[in-house]
Formats: structure tokens, C-alpha cells, sequence
């Protein structure tokens, strides 16, 4: 499973891609950067975890299941701004409202929606608003339990944000811009939990940026230690106590 998942990202990468993807605007830019220009990566260090392939298999299954049983007026719809060069896929429309279905572990679900699957079902509203003539009124995210069909999947319906929409998609002027110009971007848009699983960390530390990383390189480790090493050499006074 982890040799298809390695197979389908070379796949991948052997094509040109003139749009950035929906996904890339909420997700780290420098990390989309080293990915778009093909920075060599050690294959032991992607997808460590093969159980994903089978993730995205149940996934897909769920989806079909569900665009086929609900009356959407529209599933799998390609979305591109070509204000912005971006381009995505929305999951469903239907009556004003842009659907986002996900899939997750019982387990995983904290009672609320996911920050980012708010942003992706807010970046197609924009666009089809905007570029499509579209009046979407509402983003709906649908979760459904993958390891618990039995229970009822949880929606949320969400109103938009457009500044925040309009934010999110100036990413990719950026992005493209320091694409085209090879100037590696400022870690716009990561966090830690990105850091850490980033094929492409070593890059990044070495790489300089004018915004913090959110995780500490090498160097700034090695100088915490120095730091808690070196000894005080501030005079220390003493107190007396009078009688």
C-alpha cells in the first residue's frame, strides 16, 4: 500500500500544473513550493503510515454512496478562478449551498468542524459567487464515521466570510509568484502538526524566512543548550540582616 501511495505522488509530480490547488492556499506555502519545483525528497520518508491508502479508498466510496443517494443538483463540479489560477472540486451543490463531505475515525471527531474543511467549501463559494454567477448562500461540511456507519453523520452549515475568502486566495498569487521567480515563500500558512510530518523539513530549516517557523531548526536548539550551559556571571549581592 505505502509503494502505491510513493507511485500515485511521483505520478503526480511529473505533471505541469499551471492552477494552485484549494487545498494548497490552507496548507503550508513554502511546503507547496519545494513540492511544485520538485525538491528530492528521501522516499523512506513519505507516507509512513500505509494505512492512508485504504483511508482514501473508503473515502472515496463514501462519497459516491452519498452523491448518489441525496437529490444534489451537482457533485464533483471543477471549480477554477482564473482571477486567482485556482482550481479545485467541490463535493455537492444543491439550493444555495456548497456541501464538504469528510471522512474520519469515530474517535477523531472533537464535536465541532475541522478550521480547514471550513476553508475549502468557503473558497468554492467564493469562486462560483464571484466567477460563476453562482448565489451561494452557505457552506454545509457533512462528517461521516467511517469505522461507525450505524450512526447518523453531523453537519454543520456555516455562513461565509468573504475577506477571509479574498485572504486566503491571494496565497496563490503569491505562491506562483515566488514559483516563477525560484525565491523560496515564507512559511505561510503551517503550524506545527504540518512540521512535523513535512517531507521536506531539512529544506526548511536551512532556508532562511523573514515570518517565524513554527518549529525550532537546528541551530536555534543548539543555542537554547549553549544558553542553559553557559553560568551565571551576574554579580549576586548579598543580604545582610541587621540586628
Amino acid at each position: 500500500m505505502r509503494s502505491k501511495l510513493i507511485d500515485d505522488y511521483k505520478t503526480l509530480q511529473s505533471y505541469e500544473r499551471p492552477y494552485i490547488s484549494v487545498s494548497e492556499l490552507y496548507s503550508c506555502l513554502r511546503k507547496n513550493y519545494y513540492y511544485r519545483l520538485k525538491y528530492t525528497v528521501d522516499p523512506k520518508d513519505l507516507f509512513k503510515y500505509s494505512k492512508v491508502y485504504l483511508m482514501q479508498k473508503v473515502g472515496n466510496a463514501i462519497h459516491e454512496a452519498l452523491q448518489e443517494v441525496y437529490d444534489f443538483t451537482e457533485v464533483n463540479k471543477a471549480v477554477v478562478s482564473e482571477k486567482y489560477k485556482v482550481k479545485g472540486k467541490i463535493d455537492a451543490f444543491k439550493d444555495g449551498y456548497v456541501y464538504e463531505i469528510k471522512t474520519l475515525d469515530e474517535d477523531k471527531f472533537l464535536g465541532t468542524y475541522s478550521i480547514e474543511h471550513y476553508y475549502q467549501g468557503l473558497l468554492y463559494a467564493y469562486i462560483l459567487n464571484t466567477e460563476y454567477n453562482y448565489n451561494v448562500n452557505s457552506v454545509v461540511i457533512i462528517y461521516v464515521f467511517r469505522d461507525n456507519l450505524k450512526r447518523d453523520p453531523v453537519a454543520f452549515d456555516l455562513d461565509l466570510d468573504t475577506n477571509l475568502a479574498k485572504s486566503l486566495l491571494e496565497r496563490s498569487l503569491l505562491l506562483l509568484t515566488s514559483i516563477q521567480r525560484k525565491e523560496v515563500i515564507d512559511p505561510i500558512g503551517s503550524n506545527k502538526d504540518q512540521c512535523h510530518y513535512c517531507e521536506f523539513k531539512t529544506f526548511c530549516e536551512k532556508d532562511s524566512s523573514s515570518s517565524p517557523k513554527p518549529y525550532k531548526t537546528k541551530e536555534q536548539k543548539q543555542e537554547k543548550k549553549q544558553k542553559e550551559k553557559k553560568p551565571d556571571t551576574k554579580k549576586k549581592e548579598t543580604a545582610f540582616l541587621l540586628g
